[in-house]
C-alpha cells in the first residue's frame, strides 16, 4: 500500500483544473502548466463551459484547434506581419505556443471563436442516452 502527503506546497498540483468536466481532485500529476497564453476556465452551469485563451496579434490563421483522444489542443504560430520592421519596443507577444486540456469523455467541443482578442471556445457536457438515469419499474 503506497500512502501520499499532502502539503500545502502540493495541494495545488492535487486539483487539475485542465481536467474540464470533472470537479474533483485527482492524483498528483509532474507537469508544469504553462503561463503562456493566460487563460480562463469558466463553467456557466451543469453542462457547458467556456474556454477563452488571450491571443492578442493572432488571427484566425494562425491559430489550430484540435480534439484528439480526450485532449484539446490549441496550437499558435504568428505569421510575420511585417517582416522589414524593426521594432522600437515589443510589448505584445508573438511567440508560438501550444496550450491542452484534459477533457471528459462527456465533454464536446461546441464552437470557436476570437473576439476581442481572446480564442473563445464553448464546450457542452453531452450525457450520451445509454448514460442518462433510468427508472426501474418494480413488479409485484
Amino acid at each position: 500500500m503506497v500512502s501520499t502527503t499532502v502539503t500545502v506546497n502540493n495541494l495545488d498540483k492535487l486539483f487539475d483544473p485542465l481536467f474540464i468536466g470533472f470537479d474533483k481532485f485527482f492524483e498528483n500529476y509532474s507537469n508544469v502548466t504553462p503561463s503562456y497564453p493566460p487563460y480562463n476556465v469558466i463553467q456557466h452551469d451543469e453542462k457547458s463551459y467556456l474556454i477563452e485563451v488571450a491571443v492578442a496579434g493572432f488571427n484566425k490563421n494562425d491559430i489550430e484547434i484540435t480534439e484528439q483522444d480526450g485532449v484539446l489542443k490549441i496550437e499558435g504560430q504568428h505569421s510575420e506581419d511585417h517582416p522589414d520592421s524593426k521594432y522600437l519596443h515589443r510589448g505584445v507577444a508573438a511567440r508560438k505556443f501550444v496550450r491542452m486540456f484534459n477533457l471528459h469523455d462527456d465533454i464536446k467541443v461546441v464552437h470557436a471563436e476570437i473576439h476581442k482578442g481572446l480564442l473563445q471556445i464553448k464546450l457542452e457536457r453531452v450525457i450520451p442516452k445509454e448514460k442518462m438515469p433510468k427508472r426501474i419499474a418494480i413488479s409485484s
